[in-house]
């Protein structure tokens, strides 16, 4: 399984350092970022000569935000590849949960990807703090 994580500004390659501090060194994984001067063209031929460094691999793409040119740019990339996915909402629980299970079928680890998602949303008020009798409650 490869991964390709697209962000604007650093945010992907923030992304895979802080998961490569908890989980270590990932070589599965290409790192592209939009910065002042990048086209669509440009991002989308990023994208492609990522992939096609991987060997054409089972892909997975992260992107930061959908409607940004990363996720424009990977859903042009796309298409007529079966063995390529895409999600959005790029996030530190989403890219570690989806490492931990590099082992899963691509359409498996969609899944992992958007529940991690969903999983670490949460909001709090004081009051929800001072009920939990350890910090043990809070894991995920």
């Amino acid at each position: 399984m490869q991964y390709i994580l697209v962000s604007h500004g650093p945010l992907a390659s923030g992304v895979l350092g802080s998961a490569e501090m908890i989980l270590g060194p990932q070589d599965n994984v290409r790192t592209l970022s939009v910065v002042n001067d990048t086209t669509l063209e440009g991002m989308t031929a990023q994208i492609e000569a990522a992939y096609d460094e991987s060997g054409q691999a089972d892909t997975v793409i992260l992107c930061d935000i959908l409607g940004g040119t990363p996720s424009n740019a990977s859903m042009r990339f796309i298409v007529g590849k079966s063995n390529v996915r895409i999600l959005t909402g790029l996030n530190l629980p989403m890219v570690i949960e989806m490492f931990m299970a590099a082992d899963k079928s691509l359409d498996e680890l969609v899944e992992i990807g958007k529940q991690s998602y969903t999983k670490g949303l949460n909001s709090f008020k004081p009051e929800d703090l001072v009920q939990r009798e350890s910090e043990e409650d809070f894991a995920l």
